[in-house]
């Protein structure tokens, strides 16, 4: 055409839906002062009864760079059975073997079902993110620039959770 845009028709004759999905549940954010890591795995058939199976859950950092540089990344791993949705809760000490946590770090948190009647595998992540402390303290704007020693200052400041 004359703007440079072509279009074509086709058919699909063939399209496989998957048979599941998998979600993972975690918290909307953790703490570096927590013990253990807790979420839920939960798998359903497309049309909303539980698949029964076995999941592998994986651990590690949300680093995409690291795959691509076809380096291996660490991750703690664990395993338990699921009747439709399962919960899990991994000791921090265990994370912290195969990722360095510190402040605004992301981990990966990916569960791999295997379908116990068939045997197909499909899989779910979700991303948690940790920090230091659950509150956040921020200078506001009229808050003085300068200090003077021996001068009163005062500073305005304002509290707010982590995810406000």
């Amino acid at each position: 055409t004359v703007s440079g845009e072509e279009s074509q028709l086709f058919e699909v004759a063939e399209y496989d839906l998957p048979r599941f999905q998998v979600d993972v549940g975690l918290p909307p954010f953790a703490l570096l002062s927590d013990t253990t890591l807790s979420g839920s795995v939960e798998a359903k058939y497309t049309f909303g009864q539980p698949v029964y199976g076995l999941v592998l859950l994986q651990i590690g950092e949300n680093v995409d760079t690291i795959d691509k540089c076809n380096v291996n990344r660490k991750v703690t791993e664990i395993s338990f059975e699921i009747k439709g949705k399962g919960n899990f809760s991994v000791p921090l000490e265990d994370i912290r073997r195969s990722v360095h946590l510190n402040e605004k770090k992301k981990i990966k948190i990916t569960a791999f079902v295997t379908e116990a009647s068939t045997g197909i595998k499909l899989n779910g992540s979700s991303v948690i993110t940790y920090y230091g402390n659950r509150y956040q303290i921020k200078f506001l704007e009229m808050t003085p620039a300068v200090f003077k020693p021996g001068l009163q200052y005062t500073a305005y400041v304002s509290k707010t959770g982590i995810l406000n």
